[in-house]
């Protein structure tokens, strides 16, 4: 203890002094050494954040996606099933409806976008883009129903309300140059010669089958033509009836695209697809084509021709262009 005199303690002392950092220095190190933490800390909780994410999109996405229905992957080419169901359900089911475009739009988790563009008959064709938007979410339709859509007219075959003489004289005062888009329901039915020798234009004919509830229908003029043999105007009762057996088949095949919308053949009865797979295999003994509930279109004069001439049992107006 004799060695540490006074002046070497302060020596020491001094140097010890030294070595302690000032106030200011030693927060900032403090400081930087707390903000390294915090770093390594957020990347730690973002790369755990990425690898569950990642994981949700690789692993979890594609596998909920499988548990639904996929509209986007049903819609790619070559085979476009979702596209060629749902205009086999417009076209069984709505007359002078057409769909003519369908884009389908991925959101990922079972959730989907479909736009689609369905044509009015009754009104001048543009073919240009969809006027309808709504969502596939897990298999579910959602916000499908809107002022676009068209809705199912239960009574379209049924409309004894409507005098024929009645409509027929108001036919008559509309202008030459005036179409008109009727519904009808024939007092009998009648083979597709006999329809097409009337006056007017036949559209869309509901197969006559008497034997089974639900009958579904077919367009006899097709607007947009997919296939290079969609043209119907020359084709014969025995190629428009396999037309309507495949089409049958199609939407009994699949079932899941449509069977939220509900049919219906616009005599008063909602049905269900029992009754489709009913219509299917009657379809398949059928051996002629004919039709009473069918839908017809012309100008005034041929209008009124068609209604002098023939006694129906239901007239309905779906529309009228006055030039």
């Amino acid at each position: 203890m004799s060695e540490w005199n006074e002046d070497k303690l302060d020596r020491e002392l001094n140097a010890m002094a030294e070595e302690i950092p000032e106030p200011e220095k030693l927060e900032a190190k403090i400081i930087r050494s707390i903000n390294r933490r915090i770093r390594r800390t957020v990347l730690g909780c973002l790369l755990v954040v990425a690898c569950v994410i990642l994981g949700a999109v690789l692993v979890v996405e594609p596998l909920i996606s499988g548990m639904y229905l996929n509209p986007y992957q049903l819609n790619q080419e070559p085979e476009r099933t979702m596209l060629y169901v749902l205009r086999d359900y417009y076209e069984t089911v709505h007359p002078y409806r057409e769909l003519a475009i369908l884009e389908v739009e991925e959101k990922g988790f079972a959730r989907y976008e479909l736009r689609m563009q369905i044509l009015d008959l009754t009104e001048p064709i543009r073919i240009e883009t969809p006027n309808i938007c709504f969502e596939m979410v897990r298999g579910v339709y959602r916000d499908y129903f809107s002022e676009d859509v068209p809705l199912h007219n239960m009574s379209r075959f049924t409309a004894q309300w409507n005098d024929q003489e009645e409509m027929t004289r108001k036919i008559s005062e509309l202008p030459q140059s005036a179409l008109v888009y009727l519904s009808v329901s024939d007092t009998a039915p009648r083979d597709l010669e006999t329809l097409r020798n009337l006056p007017v234009s036949v559209k869309w004919i509901q197969v006559y089958q008497p034997d089974v509830d639900f009958n579904g229908g077919i367009n006899l003029e097709m607007v947009t033509l997919y296939e290079e043999d969609e043209d119907r105007r020359e084709k014969t009762p025995e190629e428009l009836l396999a037309i309507y057996c495949g089409n049958l088949e199609n939407l009994v095949d699949h079932s899941d695209i449509w069977s939220q919308l509900s049919l219906c053949d616009g005599r008063g009865t909602i049905y269900y697809e029992q009754s489709l797979t009913e219509t299917w295999e009657n379809a398949k003994t059928l051996t002629s084509l004919e039709s009473k509930n069918y839908c017809v279109y012309g100008q005034r004069d041929e209008v009124v021709q068609f209604l002098q001439e023939n006694s129906l049992d239901s007239l309905y107006v779906e529309n009228v262009r006055l030039w």
